[in-house]
């Protein structure tokens, strides 16, 4: 970003700066809404390719991250908490975000004459000196840089209200007063024929008023039964008791309609217009508000299946908020298989496909692309004039394209409480859709980016099954997968084979216990169908086309995951240790009937008595009293976890056909000879008078192993082997190797040769593979 400022200096217009910030913003977003924390954001991350985006993503660590706390970044943005040595928090993204934007609203480095001496600076920063805000910075940007950049963390704005103000900011700059008010047409009356809302023939107020333009921070409004012909009520006449005039064919009925405000928009003043007169030429009301963004018209719903519609449900809010809040969506890829509704825009287009949905849903919270969606604070034109207007009683809203509806909900009380629509909060709680890492400190870590996309809605199945079970690890990976609520025996050997996952010495465990389980669970999710993501598919494809692809293949993998699993169970578990001689007592699983409640407590208090246990441990640690166990289980709907994963396959899997067996020649599990890299050297540094030649080829990138031997011939220039030329290599290192050669035809002038050369490898072994030689076999 400084070479940006330094590039254009004083030609970026506060409108283009705005905008650039809104996109950073955005980047920020994503990344704290993958709960990771970016802990080195400064002007010398945001890089620009047409539009900024952010770099630097080395330092990142999720916000759950317990390890050793070490100072990253470069001190002028740097939180003062974390100068203090306390954790990273995304609050302390947020002071460096605060920093970034007055860097690029006054186009100074901050604190440039203080930066050399950097225990005065970091002083300083620590009692609450920050830089100078520029006076050409709008007031509420300047207010936002404040708020970002406040002392105490917990005073600091979220990403979500700094993308709001952006947003904010952002439509206030998208064109001049004027222009919003003749857009929208904010000084006009408005017509109502009985079947549309039109702006009056002439205005009624003049442009001079004031307009206040407010981003929408509200639920999207969801209105049922749309249009009901049957219905007596006709929003859309001036007096909405008239229905003699026919609805017609653009005012379809639809089983709801939804508004997704984006703005709001108000615009008043006094100075009514002299030709002024009461005539229909100024239309029937005049609006003092409206509210801009997109409406949706939706059908087919009331003869779905209830899994049907829940289905939908869940796939709208997962587009709705995914474009909102600049998410990820990894259900952008569903099959025709999946319910779709038929959805239909307020200009008619029909939104047929789950992309299709996406990408209206993507234009209007990204792109701005809005609506008049709403009229609202409605007063007839004819009271205009009155002194008392302010007194009037008010219509309170009239829509485009709705003539009448039965009920106004809020978007997620339309939602509702199921299975299905409650699958989105399970998911983002639990990082469902994210891969899981067996990390090098043998601990589970979540990934840090979605690697899957899926064709399917994940299935969900309601569950009351009640067991105990006792388990006996006999290795410390099955004791380390047990711990984290893997307990096939399938899975352990599974993930021992997978690729590109920590490799486990098979050491016997040496603890003389079992693990002594209550679970009760309560949902059943299934994942199936799952491709790569777009991210995820690109990064293994740059990993292929590198020298080292071992390397880049394992950092993808670390990163986007190593295993995924295809079945979650959530519910609720308690857990105790108990010696191996427990295990004659339950072999294996034993399910209690969860039905009377009584007879459950009581069957579970006598395994306990025999057991000889008097409390057990949830997941997170907390006691709970066997005195307890009553009251636990009757709260078992509240905060459920995750109490088993099942079915685990690796992400490797999840790939095409074509990747995977790319990766398997990489992989070279047999350990077959191959064609490591290839070369060509000049000669025409050489003596010419001299026979005998001493040539050192360096090679880059450097092997890490010296077990290899390199194969070759000394050519002309036009590629034909020469005769009576000798070659041999030796003194192999990492870094390269030499070649001795005799020259026994002296009619060659041999500065005008080359030598062509292979090296010939285990690629495992020494790390490099040139793409260009894997196809390629050595007998």
């Amino acid at each position: 970003m400084r070479n940006y400022l330094n590039q254009h200096e004083n030609h970026i217009s506060c409108e283009l700066k705005i905008d650039h910030l809104l996109h950073i913003s955005r980047g920020l977003l994503h990344i704290h809404n993958s709960d990771i924390i970016h802990r080195d954001l400064h002007s010398g991350n945001i890089l620009f390719d047409g539009t900024p985006y952010i770099s630097g993503l080395g330092s990142c660590q999720p916000v759950n991250y317990k390890g050793q706390q070490i100072v990253y970044g470069i001190l002028p943005y740097v939180a003062p908490e974390v100068l203090r040595r306390y954790e990273y928090t995304k609050a302390a993204d947020i002071y460096s975000f605060g920093i970034v934007v007055n860097e690029l609203m006054s186009e100074e480095t901050p604190y440039n004459d203080d930066s050399n001496d950097q225990i005065y600076l970091t002083v300083n920063i620590c009692k609450g000196n920050r830089p100078k805000i520029s006076e050409s910075t709008p007031k509420l940007l300047a207010n936002l840089i404040t708020k970002c950049w406040d002392s105490d963390p917990d005073k600091r704005l979220t990403i979500q209200e700094v993308v709001t103000t952006l947003k904010a900011l952002t439509l206030k700059n998208l064109s001049s007063k004027q222009q919003i008010i003749q857009q929208f047409k904010l000084n006009y009356g408005l017509f109502l024929d009985g079947y549309s809302i039109n702006p009056s023939e002439q205005a009624v107020l003049s442009e001079d008023g004031d307009l206040d333009i407010s981003l929408y921070e509200g639920q999207p409004l969801v209105y049922t039964f749309v249009n009901d012909r049957d219905s007596h009520i006709n929003l859309l006449s001036f007096n909405s008791g008239d229905n003699s005039i026919e609805f017609n064919e653009g005012s379809q009925s639809s089983d709801i309609s939804i508004n997704f405000p984006v703005a709001e928009i108000t615009y008043s003043t006094d100075d009514l217009l002299v030709n002024f007169m009461e005539s229909e030429t100024y239309g029937h009301l005049f609006a003092k508000k409206i509210l801009v963004g997109g409406k949706l018209f939706i059908s087919d719903l009331i003869p779905a299946t209830s899994t049907q519609t829940d289905s939908f449900k869940f796939f709208l809010t997962w587009v709705y908020d995914s474009a909102k809040y600049s998410k990820e969506n990894p259900f952008n890829n569903l099959t025709g298989s999946n319910f779709l509704a038929k959805i239909r825009t307020l200009d008619g287009k029909d939104l047929n496909t789950c992309e299709k949905l996406t990408n209206w849903m993507n234009n209007l919270y990204q792109n701005d692309v809005i609506d008049i969606i709403s009229y609202n604070n409605l007063i007839p034109i004819s009271k205009l004039r009155s002194i008392t207007s302010s007194l009037i009683d008010e219509i309170d809203e009239k829509q485009p394209g709705v003539a009448n509806f039965r009920e106004k909900l809020s978007f997620y009380e339309w939602i509702g409480d199921s299975s299905y629509t409650n699958l989105t909060k399970w998911i983002n709680e639990n990082h469902l859709i994210y891969g899981l890492i067996i990390d090098k400190h043998f601990e589970l870590e979540i990934s840090k980016k979605i690697a899957i996309n899926f064709i399917n809605i994940p299935s969900v199945d309601s569950s009351t099954k009640f067991y105990l079970k006792m388990i006996n690890p006999t290795t410390r990976l099955e004791e380390f997968l047990i711990s984290n609520n893997f307990f096939s025996t399938e899975n352990v050997k599974n993930i021992r084979s997978f690729p590109f996952t920590k490799r486990f010495t098979e050491i016997k465990s040496c603890k003389d216990y079992a693990h002594f389980l209550i679970k009760f669970e309560k949902y059943k999710i299934r994942f199936d169908n799952l491709i790569p993501s777009k991210g995820f598919k690109q990064a293994i494809e740059n990993a292929l086309e590198n020298m080292k692809p071992f390397t880049h293949l394992q950092n993808v993998f670390d990163e986007y995951g190593h295993f995924f699993p295809l079945n979650v169970v959530l519910g609720k578990s308690l857990k105790t240790i108990l010696p191996n001689s427990s295990l004659s007592y339950i072999s294996e699983e034993i399910e209690l009937k969860s039905a009377p409640f009584k007879s459950l407590i009581e069957s579970l208090n006598s395994h306990l008595d025999r057991l000889n246990i008097t409390y057990l441990l949830t997941t997170k640690g907390s006691v709970i009293e066997k005195s307890d166990l009553s009251n636990w289980i009757q709260n078992t709907d509240d905060f459920l976890e995750i109490i088993e994963f099942d079915n685990v396959i690796s992400l490797y899997d999840v790939l095409e056909e074509d990747q995977k067996r790319k990766i398997d020649v990489i992989l070279n599990k047999k350990d077959n000879l191959r064609i490591i890299m290839t070369g060509i050297e000049e000669l025409k540094d050489l003596d010419v008078n001299n026979i005998e030649h001493y040539k050192r080829i360096n090679i880059k990138p450097s092997l890490e192993d010296e077990n290899y031997e390199v194969f070759g011939s000394v050519i002309s220039k036009n590629n034909l082997k020469l005769e009576n030329i000798l070659i041999a290599f030796e003194l192999y290192d990492l870094n390269g190797f030499s070649a001795m050669i005799k020259n026994l035809n002296r009619d060659v002038d041999i500065t005008a040769c080359y030598i062509l050369w292979m090296i010939i490898g285990n690629p495992s072994k020494l790390s490099i593979f040139s793409p260009r030689n894997r196809e390629f076999q050595v007998d």
